[in-house]
């Protein structure tokens, strides 16, 4: 298992129309590049961070989106942004998370 944290920095006001965006990329990256899913969350600093899981880092290089994704929430979601950066790009080695 291969995983990718990400920091997101949204604009004031923009936080809905961010979250909605990332839902549907990451629903996208499932359906149609075979994405793990990913989880969302926000700390105190009004930063998101994202969690996103792939089978392996190969899978997540080879992952493409359809056009209409890229040219829609995937777009939204940057603009939304003041930055977006790659904190960490991680291959599991123990994994001891409760299933629920």
């Amino acid at each position: 298992m291969y995983c990718i944290i990400y920091s997101f920095k949204v604009r004031e006001g923009m936080d809905k129309i961010f979250i909605d965006a990332w839902t549907e990329v990451t629903r996208a990256y499932i359906e149609h590049a075979g994405g793990l899913g990913s989880r969302l969350h926000k700390n105190s600093n009004n930063e998101y961070i994202a969690y996103a899981q792939w089978p392996s880092e190969d899978a997540r290089n080879k992952a493409d989106l359809p056009d209409a994704i890229k040219n829609g929430a995937s777009k939204i979601m940057g603009e939304c942004c003041e930055s977006i950066n790659t904190l960490y790009q991680l291959t599991l080695v123990a994994d001891l998370l409760v299933k629920v």
